[in-house]
């Protein structure tokens, strides 16, 4: 009875019951890991607080309870976003202030927000057509894989960050049918308000994804427009609908332009103050001293490659030559045709990094370890549904604009981290939101394929 309850309710309203099922996972694994798994059953991976040796999270910690302290003294105005330049800590610094000055106050927000992002996933699954079981299915391996741990149990931005990325890509294809549907006048300015939201959301998380979306933005907009135009000469939407979802198409990556960016991506050298040299002063000047500008590309795209040398510098630097799981080290870039070349060996990182012979080795900490065996059990589940699903999924989706539209925002991203990130480690943490969307694509596309040969079977 029970049973056929729940299936009642889940095909009633289904992104409802998948927000709680995921809601509870989240909620439950961080409860797990801070109060039983690290300090009961690995107190030697427990750095006190449910917080696991060796990551980040621990400076995050005591610098969001600082903030909470100032708060209590000073009132609202001791707050900022990045204290220390850590947003991770300012965003958690209200939880410490409100409920508790422990990372579990961050529970019930970081369980909240994963379970956001994976109804957008299932969301933008059944967009395509796909039932809503399997698109369920897609959005549980999005928000169930380990690697998801790391920022739902402890301390970091990425809940945030990808529920705001991967709410602007919703928000992109709610934008591009509603011009044909019913009541589209409701739906433009719903689509326009997940817009914002995604945009505040992974801005406030990480500046510089202004620059990811609205780089993505302006590839989008050239299908978008292109599909809208065709919508309104075969009479599938009026002029009104379609000019106003045009502009927006058009004008959001315009605006973005004009919105505060990362200033450690800057295609210049940052300011010197009389004997202080910012960090990453050295580190720009050896970039730009190099720098070949491209005698085809505009000039603002030429700097945008630039951007990509200037962060990939700073990767590379001595800060951080001696971490684990640096591949490439040695590669730097020092025009656009360099980058250009660079791209075979970008797409076989960037989506199948870090490789068999990576997968279970010892890393520089406990903690390293732990989440390289983590990371090489998820790759040989992705690597078939990225090598066999997900060319699958084109072929089958091909002809629809909201698949291309996830394609568009998905792997150039993937790229730029690739680009930019020569740590395996980081770099699968920062390219997890995008990744995983195309494998979860990949998913659904194999089990629609084997529902459909079991149904002509059965005939």
């Amino acid at each position: 009875m029970q049973i056929s309850a729940i299936t009642k309710a889940f095909a009633d309203r289904p992104l409802l019951v998948a927000w709680i099922v995921f809601a509870i996972y989240g909620a439950g694994a961080a409860a797990l890991v801070q109060f039983l798994v690290l300090p009961l059953l690995g107190p030697s991976l427990h750095a006190g607080h449910g917080l696991l040796v060796g990551q980040d999270s621990i400076g995050y910690h005591a610098i969001a309870a600082e903030m909470a302290a100032s708060i209590r003294q000073s009132g609202w105005s001791a707050w900022s976003l990045a204290p220390q330049g850590h947003t991770a800590a300012g965003l958690a610094a209200p939880f410490y202030y409100l409920i508790a000055a422990e990372p579990w106050s961050l529970i019930p927000v970081n369980a909240a927000l994963q379970a956001t992002a994976g109804i957008i996933v299932m969301q933008l699954i059944r967009q395509l057509g796909v039932p809503t079981p399997i698109a369920f299915a897609g959005a549980a391996l999005w928000v169930g894989l380990p690697s998801t741990l790391q920022w739902v149990t402890q301390i970091q931005k990425d809940c945030y960050y990808f529920t705001g990325m991967l709410g602007v890509l919703w928000g992109w294809t709610l934008l591009l049918r509603a011009p044909a549907q019913k009541s589209a006048t409701p739906r433009i300015f719903a689509a326009g308000v997940v817009l914002c939201a995604g945009v505040v959301f992974a801005g406030a998380a990480r500046v510089y994804s202004l620059l990811l979306i609205g780089a993505t933005g302006a590839a989008i907009s050239i299908v978008a427009v292109a599909f809208l135009v065709w919508s309104l000469l075969t009479g599938k939407a009026e002029a009104k609908y379609c000019l106003t979802a045009m502009c927006l198409f058009i004008l959001l990556p315009i605006a973005l332009q004009f919105t505060p960016h990362d200033r450690r991506l800057n295609a210049e050298l940052p300011a010197v103050k009389g004997s202080f040299v910012e960090d990453s002063y050295l580190a720009k000047q050896t970039i730009l001293d190099k720098w070949h500008p491209s005698a085809i590309l505009p000039n603002s795209i030429d700097r945008d490659f630039l951007r990509l040398g200037v962060a990939r510098q700073g990767y590379t630097s001595e800060t951080y030559r001696n971490a684990g799981g640096m591949i490439d080290l040695d590669i730097q870039f020092s025009s656009a045709e360099d980058i250009a070349s660079y791209l075979p060996r970008a797409l076989q990182i960037g989506f199948f990094a870090p490789f068999p012979s990576q997968w279970f080795s010892a890393g520089t900490s406990p903690g390293g370890t732990i989440m390289r065996s983590a990371v090489g059990l998820e790759m040989m589940l992705l690597y078939p549904l990225l090598l066999f699903g997900l060319p699958m999924a084109i072929w089958r989706w091909r002809y629809l604009p909201e698949f291309w539209l996830i394609i568009i925002f998905c792997v150039p991203i993937v790229l730029a981290y690739t680009y930019t990130t020569p740590n395996l480690g980081t770099l699968h943490r920062l390219r997890y939101g995008f990744f995983t969307m195309l494998a979860a694509l990949g998913l659904a596309t194999i089990l629609m394929t084997l529902h459909e040969w079991q149904g002509r079977r059965s005939h």
